[in-house]
């Protein structure tokens, strides 16, 4: 979960890999269909919710304003989500998954 999440947040965040719907396509729509098919549905929503290409375009393409929409988006959506997990993974139950 969290190498996905982190994995697909670094390509969001390298604007000349992701500026536009071709781009996007090659670089970070895997990662973003991965979570999906592992099953992180609340991760593939959060990170689908964010259109790189038309989020990007929205900005004028100014890496500066892209930035502080994705990070505004990525505290709210996907953050929280990462945070969740840790707490679960730390908890008695999640720690006893990698008991001998």
């Amino acid at each position: 979960f969290t190498l996905v999440a982190l994995v697909a947040r670094d390509y969001y965040a390298y604007p000349p890999l992701i500026k536009t719907p071709p781009l996007f396509e090659e670089h970070a729509a895997p990662w973003v269909r991965l979570a999906k098919e592992l099953g992180f549905d609340a991760l593939h929503a959060a990170l689908a919710a964010f259109d790189v290409p038309a989020r990007y375009a929205a900005a004028a393409y100014d890496d500066r304003a892209y930035m502080r929409a994705l990070d505004a988006h990525l505290d709210t959506r996907v953050y929280p989500l990462l945070d969740a997990e840790r707490v679960a993974a730390c908890s008695e139950a999640g720690l006893a998954r990698w008991a001998p």
